[in-house]
């Protein structure tokens, strides 16, 4: 039936009561079924016939699809558990004719009497019609408006000073989750209809629009949609009914509690009526429910919470004991609550008075994060915090004690396996809260961001949201579509702002944060007897419910938005089957079935699930009011008792790295190659210079420290540090098993300084690690298997990543403590995981690409770990991979090779990134693979370095697009690392005749003279990567080669040692802030210290040299400690 308007162009006239339904077909409903309705136990679905048989078996495969349902027989009967349904059953189902499911149910349903008895009505006066395309529901929203005003009536008359509050009721049409509903079918149907030329008579698209629009209010197309979108009705009464249940509920409330209201929150103010009544602050939980603020004529606004708020005003009852100790008082909302539902304060924003004012913020800030860390609190997000002058106020306390999960269906490794420890301690720790800077890392092409952060400290506007939402474009024509896209949040009102209103920034108020936590932590640990006695405080919170959160909430509100495709809305089946993709990461067990169907339910409801627990009790509470006992491990309230009593000394220093380490934000990458202006001077060089016993003394500190670091439980071990989580955006997280800055990296300068020092205290956490490592690399490689649940593969083969990365450092430590087994273990998924991702990828440099990748494999046969050959085939495989990925340059015989992560205006030059580091690894293949053309590779790459080189600066372009200086001397950038390959090349293939031009390049570097652009000391860090203990391995090899005059490295090394006698050593993360791995961090400035030591039995990292032999240094040997 054509989607035109009436005559006219206007909406039709009512018709006839008898002729309302005539377009509607009497089965219409069936469709609009769910599973568990479709199953009754006096009737069950038959077999299909043999018309209906393809089509279900082909509708079954879309259920079979499921990410939770992929694989064999037995994982899809498993998956469907949850859903409620057997296999066989469930196809039946899928063929079963919609007359003949009617027929067989026991009636018709509430909504579907709801759609067949809707009228088209006139809009009372006063009132709007619904806008645009939801235009189509008018009818169902008139009928939810006269029951809503019927329900409030029964109520009996209201006081004055609720005046208005009915009127505000009936007005308050939930249209932003109408549009949620209804918009996607509409525009499909919208533009169905242009195409068909349904709306040509229309000249413009606004027209247009307008046409199709006025044809919604047609009874006989409303019907013909219901019956096509029998499920998009059931969504729309559904709807309905919950909001007039939820508002009669709430009108309930408010007259039943407003003597207690005026004393608890109005000061005893009489409200004058109700001004307004807003809704829909957070999410819709339980049929339709929402937090909604009341604003009243003459009195103060307060918020009404559909929920109990004891746990809010225990916690209020904690602060007021605080407050008699702390020098900084704390402030909670007043609040009044009931059994199932509560009301709070109006808490305002508003901006400090002073500057003094916003460091006592932070300090508050600092303190509350003690508070709520060992009250087991999380989801402190930037949404419920406000910023109230020097007040920072929590505003949501639902997620207080929160109760450790079960386990999950199917987690990553084996049976009763032990968690990653880094990961574990990161989750426990105060990072849990979500008060601290965390980073979600974003599609940056997709979100224009490559991170955001939605802390409760941070949380600033014009971020894009975690995922894509739907949204309109070419609004209000015929050509309007929808589109999934990151859109930009508005932020929330959690920042303190200055008394000229800039908000302030959280990092410059480090400090105050950790001042206050310190103060709160040792409060708690002083008062710990007091807070933990029977009938005490922590005691209190018991019988308090409080929310359990499966999942994060955007995780559900993306699935509710995706199951109202108009594809999932012909069929419930179809809708359902969209839900069902909760049931991938369930919890195990019938519990864990249990979470899920309650889970699909509330989302095929319109809701966001809500499941609440009693920390005093194992027993999770549904949000339909059933219990899942036992469920919880054990009560939140023993896990909050086990923390306060472990509360001392070395957890606060664990807290506060963690609190000092969750600043680290995003990042000007080119700043890490410069000094910070936090970073004094060198100091004073002193006359001396360094010896052998003062670096390995100075190593083994580190060590010590990198020890003392470590976190170890359960037979693992781990570390967490600030790294890199997406371009130029650094964050706190538990370290990988790479080679550059994670696991890798730390075993192997433990085991080398285990083998030179002596000592046991190092050897020994060297094999732990390199334990981990092959327990990490299986995993890895069991996630990205092909058809594993990372398939898709991680193709990052380069020297520093989490391939090869272990292969190098077991391949030394293997040839360091004579014949461990853990090269072997990982021999076999590396190789294959590196065979893989070289068919396919484009990336050839050192750090993750083909050229890291043969280095590392030459390390492996070096050590011997090649007995079949495999190896040494696909070390001859990267050559040919290199050489043939070898571009032309624009003059001669140049050759140039492409980055595909990094942009540039040329291709690379460096040792790390670019060409330097290719033609190294070239000229090493070539006495393996002699006939791949790697001598001239290494010649054409070289001839590129050289048309580009400057003389005059004495250096290679960075001709990075980010770059914001001509020329680096860095590692990883520039001179020092270029120079560095041309000392290594000198001899070696494809560099007859140009041994002078290289060592005049490499020794025009050795300058550092205090204004050259290329200076080796003073980089602003002592890392290997970019900082000055990397940029002196040049003069090492310098002073090897005889090209360097002996003893200047020795006396630069005293300055350095000097140095870090007065400020310690500097990492070359953001802020230098504190890191242990090895390119980076504190690994890496031992390492060093260690090769400049005994050049001799510390081979060179920056140039991935092979492994040797090392023996003690002196008569240390069996050193014990």
């Amino acid at each position: 039936m054509p989607l035109s308007a009436p005559p006219g162009g206007h909406t039709a006239a009512p018709a006839p009561a008898s002729d309302l339904a005539s377009d509607l077909a009497p089965d219409f409903w069936a469709a609009g079924c769910y599973l568990r309705e479709r199953v009754t136990p006096s009737s069950a679905p038959p077999a299909p016939t043999a018309a209906a048989a393809a089509p279900a078996a082909a509708r079954l495969a879309g259920w079979r699809a499921l990410a939770p349902f992929r694989g064999p027989d037995e994982r899809f009967i498993a998956g469907l558990r949850p859903v409620g349904v057997t296999a066989p059953v469930l196809h039946w189902l899928l063929g079963e004719d919609p007359t003949a499911l009617a027929a067989r149910l026991p009636g018709r349903p509430v909504w579907a009497r709801r759609v067949r008895s809707a009228r088209p009505t006139p809009a009372p006066p006063g009132t709007e019609p619904l806008p645009g395309l939801l235009r189509v529901a008018e009818p169902l929203v008139r009928q939810a408006q006269d029951r809503l005003r019927t329900a409030l009536r029964r109520l009996g008359p209201f006081p004055a000073e609720l005046a208005g509050l009915c009127e505000a009721l009936s007005a308050s049409v939930p249209v932003d989750r109408l549009a949620m509903v209804l918009k996607p079918t509409m525009i499909l149907e919208i533009n169905v209809a242009r195409v068909e030329g349904r709306l040509a008579s229309g000249r413009t698209g606004e027209e247009r629009y307008r046409l199709f629009v006025d044809s919604l209010t047609s009874p006989r197309v409303q019907h013909r949609l219901w019956t096509e979108y029998p499920v998009l009705a059931r969504c729309v009464a559904e709807l309905l009914d919950s909001w007039v249940a939820s508002r009669t509920r709430f009108a309930r409330h408010l007259r039943d509690d407003l003597g207690e209201l005026r004393d608890a929150l109005l000061s005893g103010a009489r409200p004058g009526g109700v001004a307004a009544v807003r809704f829909g602050h957070g999410d819709v939980h339980r049929r339709g429910s929402s937090v909604c603020r009341v604003d009243f004529h003459g009195a103060p606004s307060v918020f009404y919470k559909p929920r109990s708020l004891a746990v809010d005003e225990q916690f209020a009852c904690v602060l007021y004991r605080f407050n008699e100790d702390s020098p900084y008082a704390l402030r909670t909302p007043n609040t009044l609550t009931r059994a199932d539902h509560g009301w709070a304060e109006c808490v305002t924003a508003r901006p400090c008075a002073t500057t003094r004012d916003v460091a006592g913020f932070y300090w508050r800030t600092g303190a509350l994060l003690a508070l709520v860390h060992a009250l087991g609190g999380t989801d402190f997000h930037h949404e419920n915090i406000i910023a109230a002058g020097e007040h920072p106020v929590l505003v949501d306390l639902e997620a207080l004690l929160h109760p450790r999960a079960p386990e999950r269906a199917g987690d990553g490794g084996g049976k009763g396996e032990p968690e990653e420890p880094a990961l574990v301690a990161l989750r426990e720790s105060v990072r849990a809260t979500a008060l601290l800077p965390t980073k979600v890392v974003l599609d940056r092409a997709a979100a224009g961001a490559p991170a955001a952060d939605y802390s409760g400290l941070n949380g600033a506007r014009d971020q894009p949201s975690v995922v894509p939402v739907p949204v309109e474009k070419n609004p209000g024509t015929d050509e309007v579509h929808i589109v999934w896209e990151h859109v930009t949040t508005a932020g929330g009102e959690n920042r303190p702002r200055l008394p000229d209103g800039t908000p302030a920034d959280p990092a410059d108020h480090t400090p105050d944060v950790l001042a206050g936590f310190r103060f709160g932590y040792d409060w708690i640990s002083a008062r710990r007897a007091e807070l933990l006695a029977p009938g005490g405080l922590v005691a209190g919170f018991a019988g308090t419910p409080v929310r359990f959160l499966p999942r994060a909430s955007f995780v559900y509100a993306k699935v509710l938005a995706e199951s109202t495709h108009p594809d999932f809305l012909r069929d419930a089946l179809e809708r359902e089957r969209s839900t069902a993709r909760l049931c991938a990461g369930r919890y195990a067990g019938a519990a864990g079935e249990a979470v899920v169907r309650a889970e699909m339910d509330a989302v095929l409801r319109g809701d966001i699930p809500l499941f609440e627990a009693l920390p005093g009790a194992r027993k999770l509470l549904l949000d339909d009011g059933r219990a899942v006992p036992g469920f919880f491990p054990e009560p939140a309230l023993a896990a909050v008792r086990r923390r306060i009593e472990a509360m001392g000394p070395e957890d606060r220093e664990f807290q506060e790295r963690i609190i000092a380490g969750s600043f680290v934000g995003s990042v000007d990458m080119s700043l890490l190659e410069e000094r910070p202006a936090t970073v004094p001077g060198p100091a004073r060089p002193r006359t001396r210079s360094a010896d052998t016993e003062e670096l390995i003394a100075a190593a083994t500190a580190i060590g010590d420290r990198v020890r003392h670091l470590a976190i170890a439980r359960d037979g693992r071990v781990g570390w967490v540090a600030p790294q890199p989580v997406a371009h130029g955006v650094w964050d706190l997280a538990p370290l990988g098993q790479d080679l550059y800055s994670g696991l890798s990296g730390i075993g192997l300068f433990l085991a080398r300084l285990g083998r030179i020092s002596g000592h046991r205290r190092f050897t020994q956490p060297a094999l732990d690690v390199a334990d981990e490592v092959v327990r990490r690399v299986h995993a890895h490689a069991a996630a990205h298997a092909p058809g594993g649940w990372g398939s898709g593969g991680d193709t990052d083969i380069g020297a520093f990543g989490g391939w090869m990365g272990p292969l190098y450092f077991l391949a030394h430590l293997d040839r360091l403590l004579g014949g461990t087994p853990h090269l072997a273990a990982v021999r076999e998924p590396v190789l294959s995981a590196a065979e893989r991702a070289l068919s396919g990828i484009k990336a050839f440099d050192v750090v993750a690409g083909s050229a890291g990748c043969a280095l590392a494999l030459l390390s492996l046969i070096d050590a011997g770990g090649d007995p079949d050959g495999r190896a040494a085939a696909l070390a001859r495989a990267t050559a040919r991979h290199l050489v043939t990925g070898a571009v032309p340059g624009a003059a001669g015989t140049a050759l140039t090779w492409e980055h595909h992560q990094i942009d540039s205006t040329r291709p690379l030059t460096g040792l790390a990134h670019g060409t330097a580091g290719i033609v190294t690894a070239l000229a090493r293949l070539h006495p393996l693979a002699p006939d791949e053309g790697c001598a001239e590779a290494v010649a054409g790459g070289l001839a590129y370095e050289t048309e580009v080189y400057d003389a005059e600066a004495g250096n290679w372009p960075d001709f990075r697009a980010e770059a914001v200086s001509p020329f680096r001397s860095l590692w990883c950038h520039g001179a020092a690392g270029i120079a560095m390959s041309r000392l290594d090349l000198i001899g070696r293939p494809g560099t007859a005749g140009r041994e002078e031009e290289l060592a005049a390049q490499a020794m025009a570097a050795l300058r550092f003279d205090d204004t050259g652009p290329h200076r080796l000391m003073g980089r602003g860090s002592d890392s290997m990567c970019h900082g000055d203990l990397g940029n002196l391995e040049l003069v090492l090899l310098a002073e090897r080669s005889g090209r360097s005059e002996p003893g200047g490295l020795m006396r630069l090394l005293g300055q350095k040692l000097d140095t870090a006698a007065e400020r310690g050593w500097v990492c070359g993360s953001p802020t230098r802030s504190e890191t242990p791995g090895l390119l980076t961090g504190l690994s890496g400035v031992g390492h060093q210290l260690l090769r400049f030591a005994c050049p001799d039995q510390v081979p060179s990292v920056l140039l991935l040299h092979p492994p040797v032999s090392a023996a003690p240094y002196g008569a240390t040997a069996g050193r014990p400690g």
